[in-house]
């Protein structure tokens, strides 16, 4: 096991910005103090040969300029909230609006743009980094002084873990996502349409043109979301323009770890488990990247160049009573768990 350190850039405002490499077993990971983001996983192909699965950039400076995401950890509430307001123990709460009339992943100055800061650990079993911020009460509306922090680690047996934590002053929506674009071939120069997939769903949250729920869910049986047994994603895009951007149904009332995907590249052998904690998981295949940023190498970002299983409460919850409670009181924690288990055949 081996993690290095190393500073990578700073902020205009001078902030000094980390980036750590981690070594485990055959996966090794990189991820930076901006953002807590993921800037790469390498793991080996079914001849042994290492790939980069996660779309990003080369430099700090672009992961400041960036307007997708890219591998950055998304909050206080990740997706979207209807028109920016919420009401919570009969008050309304108005939020930053940054998605048309909706308020989408923390608004403009989310978990996304903050540096955290880093600590380094190793257990023997597995190597990895704590990040931490903090989030003051009315920080793009929200209400509550809220400390998270997120774990990143690797472990001899393949495994790449994020773990969650988050505290607040007052009760407030907390929903913290890793916004991580995978591609199992390595490279965006193939798009993800090749990819297998398989969601442990059977329901999914249907939305409107703008991303909001009506607060139903829908059975995936017999339409286009069904992807209860392996399907190749080409072929179910062709028939959902311009791609899925959706929140599957885990569990809804009963808290449980939960394994959530499977996604499988013929092409690389290189295959991927995810399990998690949390109620759903958002399928968002790069709709919207734009071939006019260029990513890794300076290889530009076609849509559908990668595809984000984003862990998370489901859109609008704090709109929504049907939907699971993504409210953080005082005393309470938000604390969640996913794995990702590589492999290759």
């Amino acid at each position: 096991m081996r993690i290095d350190k190393a500073v990578l850039g700073t902020k205009s405002c001078g902030q000094e910005i980390q980036g750590f490499d981690i070594s485990a077993g055959d996966i090794r990971a990189r991820v930076m103090t901006l953002g807590a983001v993921v800037m790469g996983i390498d793991v080996p192909d079914r001849n042994g040969s290492k790939k980069d699965i996660i779309l990003g950039y080369d430099s700090v400076e672009e992961y400041l300029d960036d307007r997708f995401y890219l591998g950055a950890l998304v909050g206080r509430y990740a997706n979207r909230i209807e028109k920016g307001t919420f009401v919570l123990d009969g008050k309304e709460y108005t939020l930053t609006c940054n998605n048309g009339e909706n308020h989408l992943h923390g608004g403009t100055r989310g978990f996304s743009t903050k540096v955290w800061k880093g600590q380094p650990f190793s257990t023997g079993k597995e190597a990895g980094v704590k990040l931490s911020c903090f989030s003051r009460d009315g920080e793009e509306g929200y209400p509550g002084n809220v400390a998270c922090e997120v774990t990143y680690s690797v472990s001899s047996d393949n495994v790449f873990r994020i773990q969650y934590a988050a505290e607040s002053t007052r009760p407030t929506p907390v929903n913290l996502a890793s916004h991580t674009y995978f591609n199992l071939t390595g490279t965006t120069q193939h798009d993800i349409k090749g990819h297998e997939l398989q969601l442990f769903a059977e329901e999914y949250v249907p939305v409107d043109d703008n991303g909001i729920p009506s607060g139903l869910t829908a059975p995936v049986k017999d339409t286009a979301f069904d992807f209860t047994r392996p399907r190749l994603l080409g072929q179910a895009m062709d028939q959902v323009k311009p791609g899925f951007d959706h929140t599957y149904v885990l569990w809804k009332h009963h808290k449980r770890e939960t394994c959530a995907a499977v996604l499988y590249c013929q092409e690389t052998g290189i295959g991927m488990k995810v399990r998690t904690t949390k109620p759903g998981v958002h399928l968002y295949t790069g709709n919207f990247l734009e071939a006019s940023v260029a990513g890794k190498s300076g290889a530009p970002l076609h849509p559908h160049s990668g595809l984000c299983l984003e862990d998370q409460y489901f859109p609008n919850s704090p709109n929504i009573c049907e939907f699971p409670d993504s409210i953080l009181r005082p005393g309470d924690v938000f604390a969640h768990e996913t794995a990702y288990q590589f492999f290759a055949e």
